[in-house]
C-alpha cells in the first residue's frame, strides 16, 4: 500500500489543482465580465476626441456635450470594468502558485509528475518576455525616426512569438502531467480529458480566426480539473487505495 507521507503528498497536490482550477476559473469569468463591460461603453468614448478640434459649430458643440454627458455617466462602468480585470489578475496568480504549489506535491509524490513543474516554469518565463515586450511595443512607437526602429520592432515581435511559443510548450507539459495522472490508483480518469483538451488548446493559438476556441477549452479543462480532482479526494480520503 502507499505509504501515508506519499499519500498525503497525492491528496495535497490534487487539493491544490482542485482550489486552482476553481481559482482560474473566477479569473477567466472576472476577465471575461470586464471585457464584455467595456465593449458596452465604448460607444460612448469613441466620440470624445471630437472635443479637440478647434473649429467646432455650435451644432457640434450640442453634440459633443451630449456625448461627454454619457462618458461621466459610463465611468463607474469603466471603474468597475477596472477593478475587475485587477481582481482578474490577482485570481490568475493565485491560481498559478496553486498549481505550482500542486506540481511539488505531485513531484514529490513520483518523479513522472515533474514534467508539470517544468511546464509551470517555462510558462513563468514566457510571462518574464511579455513583461518585455509590452513595455517594448510602446518605446518603439515613440521612435519611428530612428534608423534602427524596424531592428526594434522586429526584435519586440520575435519576443511575443517567444512567449507565445514557451507558454503553449509549457501547457502541453503541464497537460501530459495531468494525463499521467489519470493513470494512477483511485484517481479520477477526468484528469486526462482535462489534460487532452488543454494540449489542444495550446496548439490552436497558433491557428487564426479559430484561436478564441483555445479560450473555451481552457474553461472546460478547468471545469473538469476540479470535478475529477473533487472525485479523486472523495476517493483517497475514504481510504480506498489499492495495493
Amino acid at each position: 500500500m502507499l505509504n501515508e507521507s506519499r499519500l498525503d503528498e497525492l491528496t495535497e497536490g490534487i487539493e491544490r489543482l482542485k482550489n486552482g482550477a476553481l481559482i482560474s476559473v473566477l479569473s477567466i469569468v472576472f476577465g471575461i465580465a470586464a471585457f464584455l463591460l467595456l465593449l458596452a461603453v465604448l460607444p460612448h468614448m469613441r466620440f470624445l476626441n471630437i472635443s479637440l478640434y478647434s473649429n467646432i459649430t455650435t451644432m457640434n458643440r450640442t453634440i459633443i456635450s451630449i456625448f461627454e454627458r454619457k462618458l461621466v455617466g459610463a465611468l463607474p462602468y469603466i471603474a468597475i470594468s477596472g477593478l475587475m480585470l485587477i481582481l482578474s489578475a490577482i485570481l490568475a496568480i493565485a491560481s498559478f502558485v496553486l498549481f505550482f504549489m500542486a506540481t511539488g506535491n505531485l513531484k514529490k509524490y513520483s518523479e513522472k509528475f515533474g514534467i508539470g513543474r517544468i511546464g509551470l516554469i517555462i510558462v513563468l518565463l514566457s510571462m518574464l518576455l511579455v513583461l518585455v515586450a509590452v513595455p517594448s511595443a510602446f518605446l518603439t512607437t515613440g521612435i519611428k525616426h530612428l534608423p534602427s526602429f524596424p531592428v526594434l520592432m522586429l526584435m519586440t515581435i520575435a519576443l511575443v512569438f517567444l512567449s507565445i511559443l514557451l507558454s503553449a510548450v509549457g501547457q502541453i507539459l503541464f497537460s501530459i502531467m495531468l494525463i499521467r495522472l489519470s493513470e494512477e490508483k483511485d484517481v479520477d480518469e477526468g484528469f486526462r480529458i482535462a489534460g487532452i483538451l488543454l494540449a489542444v488548446s495550446a496548439i490552436l493559438i497558433f491557428i487564426p480566426f479559430i484561436s478564441i476556441a483555445g479560450l473555451v477549452l481552457d474553461l472546460v479543462a478547468l471545469i473538469l480539473i476540479y470535478t475529477s480532482a473533487k472525485n479523486s479526494l472523495n476517493k483517497l480520503k475514504s481510504g480506498i487505495i489499492a495495493p
